[in-house]
């Protein structure tokens, strides 16, 4: 036990100095501070010792120095600081403290109540083991490292919540706490290592997150008898059915759809489900965010409301059913090219018979970017043609109000030539 306390000790201290959560030295000597021996370091003050004697104690979050008038946050506490202290029956930790040492609050047998501020981010080995009147524990949301042993001895603990921090529970950080009935994981725990929970044979309930997969009985120990409250279809669940435990699902109360991306698209367009979230709610856990793989997904559900996707969400005997409504707008066309003339380019001067666009192919450009080829001639309209005008003429063809041009001829036949130099030589003659 003692080598695994050295161990994760030195893991600890690793890590806390890559977080930048331990200073590397003094900025001054230690000294007194009302009821205080104190440390300088860069990020502020550590407390090292707690020499009084009041039972409900309220760390500081600031400290004024003696010896150089300075104020600076109290960042840490220090190991051993308030060790074996009989006197203290509560402690409160200011938001300022980041660091709780080893064996901070080791054998204070007497403390019922410890209240941590919102930014402590790691506790260390032993920090509170042997707190024998210790009965509930709420974790901040903070913490990211729990030294191994941390409450270990706790034996009249009933209650532990971890937070949401924290994501490994380490080895024997709750051992032997003979009274804890209840345990609560927070939602990012991933891991519960063994002997965790180590002979706390008084378990009743474990409530577990949707997340913790790395554990086994090992982590509670052969004495685990306590009912496990779980998600429908998670790790947890499985864990249960592989070694014949007692346990019940989170009650399900309903699902809330949000997005997706896209709720507008142009007619024929697919519909799409990107950026489609599912969450469960519960009546008795936190929500969590569902699979869309485990839902029952159709995008082409319609009522008389419109259309719309259709989420179905079925957990147990229970099925939820949530619609995102989509609607279509047409799909305008914005560009047209004549790929193909007409037939006919060429015209009779004077010709009865209008324009023909018998054969005229059209590449049409719409603006969802589809393109498509229209021959149907009914459907175009052309405008700039004149039957009494000889040689070349510029044609307007108007599609879906885009328009293109071409060009076409008009010329006189041999005998309208002859006609026309009979009619202007009489004119001149007369």
């Amino acid at each position: 036990m003692k080598m695994l306390k050295r161990f994760t000790a030195a893991a600890a201290a690793v890590l806390m100095l890559a977080a930048g959560m331990v200073p590397g030295a003094h900025a001054s000597a230690s000294e007194a501070v009302e009821d205080y021996v104190v440390s300088t370091f860069d990020q502020g003050i550590m407390i090292e010792k707690y020499n009084g004697s009041e039972a409900q104690v309220v760390i500081p979050s600031q400290m004024t120095l003696p010896s150089s008038g300075q104020t600076l946050d109290v960042f840490a506490i220090g190991d051993n600081a308030f060790a074996s202290n009989l006197s203290v029956t509560s402690v409160t930790i200011p938001d300022t403290v980041k660091f709780i040492g080893q064996e901070a609050f080791s054998n204070c047998q007497n403390i019922v109540s410890v209240t941590f501020g919102n930014s402590v981010e790691g506790i260390g080995v032993s920090a509170f083991s042997s707190c024998s009147s210790i009965e509930h524990i709420l974790l901040p949301d903070s913490l990211n490292l729990l030294g191994a042993a941390a409450f270990e001895y706790c034996y009249s603990l009933k209650t532990v919540h971890t937070g949401d921090g924290i994501e490994t529970l380490t080895s024997y950080s709750f051992s032997r706490c003979g009274s804890l009935y209840k345990v609560t994981l927070g939602n990012n725990v991933t891991t519960i290592q063994k002997d965790a929970f180590l002979g706390s044979n008084e378990i009743e309930e474990v409530w577990f997150n949707e997340k913790a997969q790395n554990f086994s009985m090992d982590s509670f120990g052969s004495g685990f008898s306590g009912k496990i409250y779980c998600y429908y279809d998670s790790f947890a669940e499985q864990f249960a059915h592989d070694n014949n435990i007692e346990h019940e699902y989170y009650e399900i109360s309903g699902i809330t759809l949000e997005g997706p991306d896209k709720t507008v698209y142009l007619e024929g367009e697919a519909v799409s489900i990107e950026g489609l979230k599912v969450t469960a709610r519960y009546n008795n856990a936190p929500s969590r965010n569902i699979d869309l793989s485990k839902c029952h997904i159709d995008t082409e559900y319609e009522d008389d409301e419109g259309r719309s996707i259709e989420v179905i969400y079925t957990e147990g005997t229970k099925s939820f059913y949530k619609y995102a409504h989509i609607s279509f707008i047409e799909d305008v066309v914005t560009g047209i090219e004549i790929t193909k003339l007409p037939d006919t380019l060429l015209y009779r001067y004077r010709y009865r018979r209008g324009v023909s666009l018998s054969g005229i192919e059209l590449e049409v450009t719409y603006e969802s970017g589809k393109r498509e080829t229209v021959t149907d001639t009914s459907l175009m309209t052309v405008t700039g043609f004149s039957n009494t005008k000889r040689g070349v003429q510029t044609l307007t063809v108007s599609y879906e109000g885009q328009k293109a041009e071409y060009q076409v001829t008009v010329r006189a036949l041999w005998w309208q030539w002859i006609l026309l130099i009979v009619c202007f030589g009489w004119i001149w003659y007369r």
